[in-house]
């Protein structure tokens, strides 16, 4: 499923690309090129969810994120703004110790989380019309939404608080008028730090956070 999300992802920006180049090409000199701009991601994808007790377990990953970009000196700059992501998917052998009972099963697990990352970037020109913006940076996240279902019961809002983490990112875009481009991006992140529990002394921590996606871009 994973793979059939990524291939449409490919054949969509290829079409669009093959699209827009049966129009006038955009030269340098009319495109804007602006200290500020607007990015906006959609991703999918998976992350790993690494807690203190019990095995490691993946989740699908649905991610967007707004990203205010500043160009300090040619082809580098700054970028930040805020992020939702939806995980969802099964888990199994996790240990809780939730209000001093013992859940030992397996289980789904579905979490909705709020980013607000910090960014260095760097941008190269491949050609008059494809760019490549390379992006490292640290992030600071926290739960707002967390739910696990075993038989007969459900445990909601285990993990709260917030934590810390480094990411990075690979952009490919594509100008499609004066003032805007189009491309795929890649986004890879980990936490440095842990999630505390409420009602135990248990911990964790997301790790291994990959998705890949579209981006847009509108110069300011």
């Amino acid at each position: 499923m994973k793979t059939k999300n990524y291939l449409l992802i490919v054949v969509l920006f290829l079409l669009t690309i093959k699209t827009n180049a049966q129009t006038d090409e955009i030269n340098d000199t009319e495109y804007k090129d602006s200290k500020f701009s607007i990015s906006v991601y959609a991703n999918l994808g998976y992350a790993t969810i690494n807690p203190d007790h019990g095995i490691n377990y993946n989740l699908d990953v649905n991610s967007g994120e707004i990203l205010l970009n500043y160009k300090f000196y040619k082809n580098l700059g700054f970028s930040s703004g805020i992020g939702y992501t939806y995980m969802s998917g099964n888990g199994t052998d996790q240990v809780f110790n939730y209000n001093d009972v013992s859940y030992n099963k397996n289980f789904y697990h579905s979490r909705g989380v709020i980013k607000i990352p910090l960014n260095f970037t760097y941008e190269y020109k491949l050609n008059d019309n494809l760019n490549m913006q390379g992006r490292f940076g640290v992030y600071t996240q926290t739960i707002v939404f967390d739910e696990y279902q075993f038989v007969g019961v459900t445990l909601e809002d285990i993990y709260e608080g917030w934590n810390f983490g480094t990411g990075i990112g690979l952009d490919i875009l594509y100008k499609t008028s004066s003032n805007s481009s189009i491309g795929l991006s890649y986004n890879g992140q980990s936490d440095f730090t842990k999630f505390e529990s409420k009602n135990s002394n248990q911990k964790q921590k997301i790790i291994g956070t990959n998705t890949f996606g579209f981006i847009l871009r509108l110069n300011l």
